[in-house]
């Protein structure tokens, strides 16, 4: 029997997930007082926020964020069952999360997150006129005139989850808004059969 060829095959495709929690008008405010309080509690950890405040990686452990983590394992199940071959997955656990406040003239500078599968970006408190976040074309060196080299920039808004593979780069630009954004971040490490 012949095997049927098919006539477009994506190598190395990327894919963002994005997903809204319907319940972010009532925990966002529980989980904001919470990263307000620890924001004046201990300094900012240093990792690609510029002038802004980054929490320890244990946010996770804190009650304010439970209810939000079902959302988040429900929404890594759908990306992960959508993108990756499910065949060779024993299970995966969020293994860092921590919150960023980011005032006026603060950014994330380019960066990964190296040593995790997924990561992930869950909007708490966001102004009007917030910056993006972008993601960097990963193509954008090769052959741009045939493959494109335009970034990708995701809007940020109140209650909205992005995923995404921890090897793509992105970014945050400044925050010209006199308000803080405000969100978490975490990291997804995805363990084989």
């Amino acid at each position: 029997m012949k095997k049927k060829i098919r006539e477009l095959t994506g190598i190395n495709t990327t894919y963002l997930g994005q997903y809204k929690y319907k319940d972010a008008n009532r925990v966002n405010p529980k989980i904001l007082a919470r990263i307000l309080e620890l924001s004046k509690e201990y300094p900012s950890v240093k990792r690609s926020n510029e002038l802004g405040w980054q929490s320890k990686k244990d946010f996770y452990k804190e009650p304010c964020v439970a209810e939000l983590g079902q959302f988040v394992q429900t929404c890594l199940k759908r990306y992960i069952t959508k993108n990756i071959n499910t065949s060779i997955i024993k299970d995966w656990r969020i293994t860092d999360l921590w919150a960023n406040i980011c005032p006026k003239y603060s950014y994330h500078k380019r960066h990964t997150h190296p040593n995790s599968d997924l990561s992930g970006a869950y909007y708490v408190s966001v102004p009007k006129n917030a910056p993006e976040l972008i993601f960097t074309n990963p193509h954008r060196y090769m052959r741009p005139l045939i493959i494109g080299s335009a970034d990708t920039a995701i809007s940020p808004t109140d209650g909205l989850l992005v995923i995404f593979d921890s090897g793509l780069e992105h970014e945050v630009n400044i925050n010209l808004s006199d308000e803080p954004r405000i969100g978490l971040s975490f990291n997804c490490q995805i363990n084989k059969i």
